[in-house]
């Protein structure tokens, strides 16, 4: 998952430098999550117990796990990270589903959101 999160991130940006900008947000989205999956799996948290249906959308339990696990290296990183990754799946609803036009300040925004996600 870290090397799928690395590429995400990367064609994101190849997205970006080529005025690709609502696909680009999906990237950054998906970078985001893909590492927030690495990251429950390596504190003991496999991949298929991951993928187990919540009730809820189909990325909500990997996020709250995600908040919770953060939360035990101090609330601000849990409060962080619940505040990052809400703004990108919030962006990428709207590159994804939405007829607004994304704009370039809306990318660097993403870009932003991620990088400070991956300083955890």
């Amino acid at each position: 998952m870290n090397k799928k999160s690395s590429e995400n991130f990367d064609a994101a940006n190849l997205l970006v430098h080529n005025d690709m900008l609502a696909a680009s947000i999906h990237c950054y989205y998906y970078s985001c999550f893909q590492l927030s999956k690495y990251a429950l799996n390596k504190s003991g948290f496999s991949y298929s117990n991951q993928d187990e249906e919540s009730g809820r959308d189909s990325h909500y339990n990997v996020i709250e796990k995600t908040s919770n696990l953060l939360e035990e290296y101090g609330h601000l990183k849990y409060l962080d990270y619940h505040n990052y990754m809400g703004k990108l799946k919030k962006m990428r609803r709207k590159a994804d589903y939405s007829v607004e036009i994304i704009k370039t300040f809306e990318t660097t925004s993403a870009r932003n959101w991620l990088k400070q996600l991956t300083t955890f």
